[in-house]
């Protein structure tokens, strides 16, 4: 092998390796980033959300006479959410 072919190798290795490199790199920021989103977000709850849980978790252990209808109104309220949640996210 000649200087050249050195010369080239050590280009071409670089380069994957740098390329390599930012990828991996890229990935682990990524990660962190979602690590960080997901813990906060257990600590952004607001009120709203806490008291739809509680509607649900009410209608399904009503034992009263019109279950039906306590358990459509908690569907209907979860399916408002729902739809509040797509909107802000857009």
């Amino acid at each position: 092998m000649n200087d050249l072919e050195i010369v080239k190798l050590i280009l071409m290795y670089t380069f994957w390796a740098s390329i390599a490199c930012f990828f991996f790199l890229g990935v682990i920021v990524r990660v962190v980033i979602d690590y960080i989103m997901f813990f906060s977000s257990w600590f952004n709850q607001e009120s709203h959300e806490i008291s739809l849980q509680k509607n649900v978790s009410e209608a399904i252990t009503y034992e009263g006479e019109h279950k039906e209808r306590v358990m459509a109104k908690a569907l209907l309220r979860m399916a408002r959410e729902i739809d509040l949640l797509r909107e802000k996210s857009k």
